[in-house]
């Protein structure tokens, strides 16, 4: 029980040291600055350093975030537009296949399968084909 409780004091102490603060300190160079999120210190005498700890006001951190997610969902619905358009532009027909043998020439899109392999009778059922298959090998 006291272990626990030790244990629960520390990781509070960590907790609240953890916490930042909403200042901004600006100091000219040359001199130093500590706070408890950082320690700056410049040698130069003509540069002013800010030092911050990056955090906003929950408003303005919740106006960022909505921001970025609409340019994120924006950019999401471009690329679902252009893989429509790609899918769209490779499925077309008549279809030319380069293999080694020769290019082999798709006329119109298939619309029945003979599967001559129990592996892929198992694949084109698990895509949702399986209504097209209409011929097996003896082990599928």
């Amino acid at each position: 029980m006291r272990k626990s409780a030790i244990l629960f004091l520390v990781l509070s102490l960590v907790l609240a040291s953890c916490r930042t603060s909403s200042a901004e300190t600006t100091v000219l160079a040359g001199e130093s600055t500590s706070t408890s999120t950082s320690t700056s210190t410049s040698t130069s005498t003509s540069t002013t350093v800010t030092v911050s700890d990056g955090s906003e006001s929950a408003p303005e951190r919740t106006a960022v975030e909505l921001a970025e997610l609409e340019q994120a969902a924006a950019e999401l619905a471009a690329l679902e537009r252009e893989q429509e358009r790609l899918l769209a532009e490779l499925l077309t027909y008549p279809m030319t296949l380069p293999l080694d043998s020769g290019p082999v020439t798709i006329e119109q899109r298939p619309e029945r399968i003979v599967s001559l392999s129990a592996s892929h009778t198992e694949m084109l059922y698990a895509i949702g084909a399986g209504e097209q298959v209409v011929g097996t090998d003896l082990t599928s």
